[in-house]
């Protein structure tokens, strides 16, 4: 029997490709032994980030140097961001688990990654991009006059799966004559790469995201989302239609839906363009709420599809198929939500208790108990 899945060890992600097993039957020690060094011996790390980057892009993959032929986990935890600090949820039942970060006072949106498996949270109070370690503990201020990278308005943060930079957008301040950009900035110094500035008149950039060798990005002032060729230096307009009246969150779908792009579309709607062409395709989801005002979305390791819903205080659920509507998976009743904006799935620091475990996990810990009773009866032998 050959198995390919995913191991667990502690805080680390390892994968296991393609381990030849012996039968279930006539399972002798030196199996077991043999076994257990060849699954340790296949295993490899698998950083986070990299788990990251296949939820929000999935073409990341494409490139030769990563080979699709690896299984990648899902994350444990939902990370929303609203006002005050970013909340911590379970990803598969909506559980609050607690705070994470302090001294945030508002935060419009969030990404995970880096060198060191970051949390990196705009904080729309003092306009600024803040670094937080897995735990949650505050590392740095990213961003601000004393680093030289002044924002005005910061709404949108990502990562590129390409150069391993932060893309943040920021919206600017119309009023003052003031207009949006995308600034790159390297993760690790903190120095200020490029700005993207050759969108439209009066390019008000809100979300963004990569695919295909290209950040996309929701612009307010066309209602439409432009991409932007890192190659060329040129924005164009990737996807426009009637239905798109108030651009907000956008997400690639995986292989199942043709990694389609999913827009924010208006208070209500989620869009569903063709990832190729941008060509409009459907109205994907609509809230049946009453005042819903839909702001940013994410695809679940379920598959389906999240929503923060900032008029209700809530985060709803779709059908990641179908689009079918499913009700608010988080309520303002869980950990005090208030005005969700960002979202994020993203690895737990701390694994939450598992209850009976998994087959494979308890396959694992099997062999290590036989192995420890084993060592056992031969000591007492002797």
């Amino acid at each position: 029997m050959r198995v390919s899945g995913l191991l667990f060890l502690g805080l680390s992600c390892v994968v296991v490709s393609s381990l030849q097993l012996a039968p279930a039957s006539g399972f002798s020690i030196s199996d077991l032994e043999a076994s257990n060094k060849e699954l340790m011996a296949a295993a490899s790390r698998l950083s986070p980030s990299l788990l990251q980057n296949a939820i929000q892009s999935p073409q990341a993959f494409s490139s030769p140097d990563q080979a699709l032929t690896i299984q990648v986990s899902s994350p444990t935890s939902l990370y929303v961001g609203g006002d005050g600090d970013v909340k911590q949820y379970n990803a598969s039942t909506g559980t609050f688990l607690g705070n994470f970060g302090t001294s945030i006072f508002s935060s419009p949106d969030l990404t995970y990654g880096g060198p060191d498996n970051h949390f990196f949270i705009i904080d729309g109070f003092s306009s600024n991009v803040l670094e937080y370690d897995q735990a949650g503990v505050f590392v740095r201020v990213l961003t601000g006059p004393a680093n030289g990278l002044e924002l005005n308005q910061p709404i949108g943060v990502t990562f590129s799966p390409y150069n391993g930079n932060l893309f943040v957008s920021d919206i600017g301040n119309a009023s003052n004559g003031v207009f949006g950009n995308i600034r790159e900035i390297n993760p690790t110094t903190g120095d200020l790469i490029n700005t993207l500035t050759n969108g439209p008149k009066g390019f008000q950039p809100l979300q963004v995201a990569f695919a295909n060798n290209s950040l996309y990005v929701s612009d307010l002032t066309s209602n439409s989302v432009l991409r932007y060729n890192p190659s060329t230096n040129v924005f164009d307009t990737f996807a426009s239609s009637s239905e798109l009246t108030s651009p907000g969150g956008l997400a690639f779908g995986g292989s199942s839906l043709n990694n389609d792009l999913f827009v924010v579309g208006s208070a209500s709607t989620i869009l569903r363009y063709d990832g190729a062409t941008g060509a409009f395709k459907s109205i994907f989801a609509t809230s049946t709420l009453q005042n819903t005002t839909l702001t940013d979305l994410a695809f679940g390791p379920d598959g389906n599809l999240y929503v923060t819903d900032t008029r209700n205080s809530s985060i709803l659920k779709f059908d990641g198929i179908t689009g079918a509507f499913e009700g608010q998976f988080v309520t303002q009743q869980d950990g005090n939500l208030t005005n969700p904006t960002g979202i994020l799935f993203a690895p737990s620091l701390v694994p939450e208790p598992v209850i009976g475990g998994s087959a494979f996990g308890f396959g694992v810990l099997g062999l290590l108990a036989i192995k420890a009773r084993r060592r056992r009866q031969v000591g007492s032998s002797k």
